[in-house]
């Protein structure tokens, strides 16, 4: 995936986590125009409200928080 600045980016796969500054981001879902994701504070939390937001959105927003992958 590229973002819009034109870097590379690895491609959001379903059950990829993300660190971010103070907390996770968990992918649950990818659609063709949307992401289903979980913002965690800690990598072991259950019961979290999940979002949707565009697929380049959202590598743009982890690129902007310098996200690291984890797995």
């Amino acid at each position: 995936m590229i973002a819009k600045d034109g870097t590379l980016v690895p491609n959001l796969v379903k059950g990829q986590m993300w660190k971010l500054e103070n907390g996770f981001i968990q992918i649950c879902h990818h659609g063709k125009r949307l992401v289903e994701y979980k913002t965690l504070s800690k990598p072991e939390q259950k019961r979290v409200w999940s979002s949707l937001i565009r697929p380049d959105e959202l590598v743009d927003y982890l690129k902007k928080k310098n996200a690291q992958l984890l797995n």
